[in-house]
């Protein structure tokens, strides 16, 4: 019979169950691409050209544009919602009828990213119970360094301490429970921001396609690069929280999120360039980046089969929910390089092809078992 769970660890699982599943069934329902691209579109049509023209800004003022890849590391993990909400305005000096025509579009989806948000910060007291063992032991180890006989020689007196502190503690790793809800809700956030960025892509065209002021399109576009920064900080915090559980699984499917912003970001990249003579340098950097997709695929699988107890026999589960994805976004480095080769300076990547890459990473998304040994099992 399965030992129980705890019955704090049980609840704080059971609450963020919950939650995971009433914000993935406001996201299923989420129409990108139709229902609110189209009402921004509306919105937007029936202004005055003249609304969507910024006033040349102050670079000394306090509401000038700011650097739109520099995401502190301190900063909350996964950011806030305001940073694609409530703030856009003054931080990306967006006209303010462009603004309340996104607001009012995706606020039920930024909603529901509040809710993941909540899930990713989860630390219950079953948590900080074990880190404050480890830290009392830690300290008492250091300061008394005789206690640590028969841990390796190859370790400081630092690592040493540490690693017996967490062996005395009870478990060698912080408890996997929070750690791995934690990742599902960061997940959860970056499937939003993909979302938000598929959207945010469509107003894109609208603008264009309406000639609209050139300098609202380019704060738009810095916009987009803006939310794929962020996806690209919060997937790399993501990794190192899954690595510090040894989740593995979690490892390598947060792994493919960040090879997908990366295509992304470069296609983002690609599409604002009207200049045909970068067409080589894209060239040489779509190449590079179809080298570095594949050589990340090959490290990834190779080290999951070395880690996991399972090796080549959890093949299937791998293929499904790494390579196959994983493969995907190869594919998009591919096309990218061909048409480059061809003259093309831009190539829209389909809102299927996101969806095919999300779809592949969300299966089994729900997917939580008590394993019986104070753990719990992503399915």
């Amino acid at each position: 019979m399965a030992k129980r769970p705890p019955y704090a660890l049980q609840k704080v699982a059971n609450k963020c169950r919950s939650t995971l599943r009433d914000v993935n069934e406001k996201v299923s329902t989420f129409n990108v691409g139709d229902h609110a691209a189209q009402q921004i579109e509306l919105e937007l049509g029936e202004l005055p050209r003249g609304a969507f023209t910024i006033p040349d800004a102050d670079p000394t003022s306090s509401t000038a544009a700011v650097d739109c890849e520099i995401i502190p590391k301190s900063e909350a993990h996964p950011v806030s919602s305001s940073r694609f909400g409530s703030r856009i305005k003054d931080r990306h000096q967006l006209p303010e009828a462009l603004v309340t025509a996104w607001r009012n579009a995706v606020y039920g989806v930024l909603r529901a990213y509040d809710q993941a948000c909540v899930v990713a910060s989860t630390n219950s007291a079953h948590i900080r119970t074990w880190e404050a063992a480890v830290a009392t032991l830690h300290h008492r180890y250091v300061a008394e360094p005789h206690r640590l006989e028969g841990v390796s020689p190859f370790f400081s007196v630092e690592e040493a301490a540490l690693a017996k502190a967490k062996k005395d503690s009870g478990a060698p790793s912080t408890p996997k429970a929070d750690q791995r809800f934690r990742v599902e809700g960061c997940w959860m956030t970056i499937q939003i921001r993909f979302l938000l960025i598929q959207v945010a892509q469509e107003i894109s065209e609208h603008l264009r396609k309406k000639g609209f002021d050139t300098l609202a399109r380019t704060r738009w576009a810095d916009f987009i690069a803006y939310i794929l920064s962020s996806i690209r900080r919060d997937a790399q915090l993501t990794l190192e929280v899954a690595e510090k559980a040894r989740s593995h699984r979690q490892v390598i499917k947060t792994a493919v999120l960040m090879m997908e912003a990366e295509c992304q970001t470069f296609n983002n990249r690609l599409g604002r360039q009207r200049n045909s003579m970068l067409l080589k340098e894209f060239q040489l950097e779509a190449r590079a980046g179809y080298d570095t997709a594949r050589a990340e695929k090959a490290s990834q699988a190779n080290r999951y089969r070395l880690l996991t107890t399972q090796g080549h026999k959890d093949d299937q589960w791998l293929i499904e929910n790494f390579m196959e994805p994983a493969q995907r976004v190869i594919d998009k480095w591919v096309k990218l390089y061909h048409q480059l080769k061809k003259g093309f300076v831009y190539t829209e990547v389909t809102d299927q092809e996101k969806r095919d890459v999300l779809k592949a990473f969300m299966s089994g998304f729900l997917g939580f078992m008590w394993r019986g040994d104070g753990r719990i099992e992503v399915s």
